[in-house]
């Protein structure tokens, strides 16, 4: 498995700070599908790359999950 990411993420004017972890080898476009994530008491869960974009069983605000989704996605890249 991978090492952790570092998160570190603006959203509505808070500063985020958490970490990442790749959950499985299954990769699209050089990035993995799904991560177990922690973000400061707002986010403890998985995250998941879909045909429709990020989501996660755990976390309602689905801007959220994009934000966190796009900035793994740009780590890779």
């Amino acid at each position: 498995m991978e090492k952790q990411i570092p998160i570190k993420l603006n959203f509505r004017n808070m500063e985020l700070i958490g970490k990442a972890v790749p959950l499985e080898p299954n990769k699209t476009d050089g990035v993995p599908k799904r991560f177990s994530v922690a973000i400061d008491d707002l986010f403890d869960g998985t995250i998941e790359c879909t045909d429709k974009g990020w989501k996660s069983e755990e976390m309602e605000d689905l801007q959220l999950v994009e934000a966190i989704g796009s900035y793994l996605k740009e780590w890779y890249e």
